[in-house]
C-alpha cells in the first residue's frame, strides 16, 4: 500500500522581543514548499513596528533584545531595527499581509497544506495573540488552527542529537548556497527557507520509510 502525505508545507517564523504570548513581534516571514521535491513557490517577509506594540501594551523584555543584539550581525540587526520604524501601523499592515497569504494560498486550495513553526507553544500563540488585538479575531490567516503543525515533533521522531546537528549544519550550508549569501539563523526569512529545506529532508525519508 502506498502512502500518500501532503506534500505542500507552509513554514511560519516569527522574531520577537520577548518569548511571552504578548510578545512584541519584529518581523514575520512564510515560506511554502514542495516536500516531495524541495522546491520553493513564495516567500513572504513582514516587518512590524515594534514601538507601536509595546505603546499598546505587548510585552518587551530587554534581555531578549540584548541577545539578539549579540548574536546578530551587526547589520542584520539594524536593518531589522529600521524596517520596523518604518511601518507606520501595524494593523494596516497586517491586513494587507493577509491579503498577499490569501492570494498566494488559493492555488492550494484543491492540493491541500499544513503549516508548519519551529515551535508550536511559542508561534501559533503569540500570532493568535497579535491577530486578537489588531482585527479581534485569531484566526485571520487563510488556515486552520487543525492545518497548525510543529517541526520538532518530525526531529524527535527522526534523529539523535548528533545526527540533528550534522543535518542542520547540512542544510544551512545548502541554503547559504542558494542565497549566495550566510544563512543567517534567528532571521524570519532565512529560518523559514532552512526549516523548508530541512523539512523536505524529512519528508521524503518519512515517505521512504511508509513505501
Amino acid at each position: 500500500m502506498e502512502f500518500k502525505l501532503k506534500k505542500f508545507a507552509l513554514i511560519l517564523d516569527i522574531e520577537t522581543l520577548s518569548t511571552r504570548s504578548n510578545a512584541v513581534i519584529t518581523e514575520l516571514a512564510l515560506t511554502m514548499v514542495n516536500l516531495s521535491t524541495g522546491e520553493l513557490d513564495f516567500c513572504i517577509d513582514q516587518n512590524f513596528n515594534t514601538v507601536e506594540q509595546i505603546d499598546q501594551g505587548f510585552h518587551f523584555d530587554q534581555g531578549t533584545e540584548q541577545w539578539a543584539i549579540d548574536n546578530l550581525p551587526e547589520t542584520v540587526y539594524l536593518d531589522r531595527v529600521t524596517k520596523c520604524n518604518a511601518i507606520q501601523n501595524n494593523k494596516d499592515t497586517l491586513e494587507k499581509l493577509i491579503e498577499r497569504v490569501d492570494l498566494a494560498l488559493k492555488k492550494y486550495l484543491n492540493d491541500g497544506f499544513n503549516v508548519y513553526c519551529k515551535g508550536g507553544n511559542f508561534d501559533y500563540p503569540i500570532l493568535t495573540n497579535f491577530c486578537n488585538h489588531y482585527l479581534n479575531t485569531p484566526n485571520a490567516f487563510p488556515w486552520s488552527f487543525r492545518q497548525e503543525l510543529c517541526i520538532r515533533l518530525f526531529e524527535s521522531m527522526f534523529y539523535d542529537k548528533q545526527e540533528l546537528k550534522v543535518m542542520h549544519n547540512e542544510v544551512k550550508d545548502h541554503v547559504s548556497e542558494i542565497l549566495g549569501r550566510e544563512a543567517i539563523p534567528h532571521t524570519a526569512i532565512d529560518d523559514t527557507l532552512m526549516e523548508a529545506e530541512f523539512f523536505h529532508r524529512v519528508y521524503t525519508r518519512l515517505v521512504d520509510a511508509l513505501n
